[in-house]
């Protein structure tokens, strides 16, 4: 069984299924990425189609107007404009953009029925007070106060950043002597570990702006080469020249692992969300070339309606449709491997 609780397990039970049959007879793999997509601008993808329409509209639309500052604005427009996020200290565009840009991603960090902190973002862009906004929003001046507001009073704190640190210290990833790069202890500050892997491997996680003429959620300004650069300061050359990756690339890992076509699994159970932005590399995703994949003989597809990330390993409390949704896709779940199990043969000599 492989839930997310980080890109590692899910994909690697997959894997093991692929590479390794036989390993275990069953597997029930739970919002696993199937392909390595670099870039992974797809990500925003299922986030843009399930949140509402005014936000979705708006954020769209303050993005567009962000990145047309920061590329064709005067220095004066640009230090206004991080201004309004308390954010001036903050000298390269790409970094300002990428921390304002980890909003869209607390869609993740909830479920179809307590998703609090994305809505409450969505709220500050909407203005919400006594009356809600229709699907067309409220423009993009009000928008970017709203994120303005938001960010100054969440962003730090979900930033992760330390309260004795400057928004300068925290935010600049062009420095190569930052504590960020130059703490290689174990601690959750870094997440080297997580770091070391994307980069190495490469997984292909890099999220994105979209490419121009599709809605991006995040900034342009935060493109592959953002996250590339970065894996270098990491993890800068070794005296002899050896590098991080040593010239890999996602084509590399998807060629190992099969990508979206596995070829040797067997027994394997997928479940995901319809909501869930890792979906787009996943079973469901519609960027698969020839389709989601649907269920056979020996792999079953699942997809929870209305459902985000790995939301069927959270506990159902309550009750409504989202909570009947998640009893009927665990019921379906247990119920097929436990049809599996029973196929067992037994131990073979």
């Amino acid at each position: 069984m492989g839930p997310s609780r980080r890109l590692i397990l899910r994909r690697n039970c997959r894997v093991i299924a692929n590479l390794y049959p036989g390993t275990f007879w069953a597997y029930y793999v739970s919002s696993a990425v199937m392909q390595a997509l670099d870039p992974f601008w797809q990500y925003f993808v299922r986030i843009e189609e399930g949140m509402a329409r005014n936000c979705s509209k708006d954020v769209v639309a303050v993005v567009d107007h962000i990145d047309d500052i920061l590329l064709h604005g005067s220095a004066q427009d640009i230090t206004d404009l991080k201004a309004k996020f308390n954010l001036q200290s903050v000298k390269h565009n790409d970094d300002f953009v990428n921390q304002i840009g980890y909003a869209p991603g607390l869609w993740q960090e909830g479920d179809e029925s307590d998703n609090h902190l994305f809505l409450t973002w969505c709220d500050y862009i909407e203005n919400v007070n006594s009356t809600i906004a229709g699907p067309e929003g409220v423009g993009v001046e009000k928008a970017l106060d709203g994120y303005a507001r938001w960010w100054k009073d969440f962003g730090q704190a979900i930033s992760g950043c330390p309260d004795d640190d400057t928004a300068a210290e925290c935010y600049d990833s062009h420095n190569a002597s930052a504590p960020i790069y130059t703490d290689v202890s174990m601690g959750l500050r870094t997440n080297r570990p997580y770091t070391w892997l994307n980069c190495a491997t490469p997984l292909g996680t890099w999220q994105t702006g979209a490419p121009a003429g599709c809605p991006s959620l995040v900034s342009r300004l935060v493109d592959a080469d953002y996250w590339h650069r970065i894996c270098g300061l990491y993890f800068p050359p070794t005296p002899s020249g050896e590098t991080y990756n040593q010239g890999r690339t996602v084509d590399d890992t998807n060629a190992f692992t099969g990508g979206w076509n596995p070829q040797n699994i067997s027994r394997v159970l997928f479940v995901e969300g319809e909501f869930d932005p890792w979906a787009s590399a996943g079973v469901t995703s519609q960027f698969r070339p020839g389709g989601p994949m649907e269920s056979s003989e020996n792999v079953t597809v699942l997809v929870l309606p209305g459902g985000h990330h790995c939301t069927e390993q959270y506990t159902p409390v309550g009750g409504g449709k989202a909570i009947e949704d998640i009893e009927k896709t665990i019921d379906q779940a247990v119920a097929q491997i436990v049809k599996w199990v029973g196929e067992w043969p037994g131990r073979q000599e």
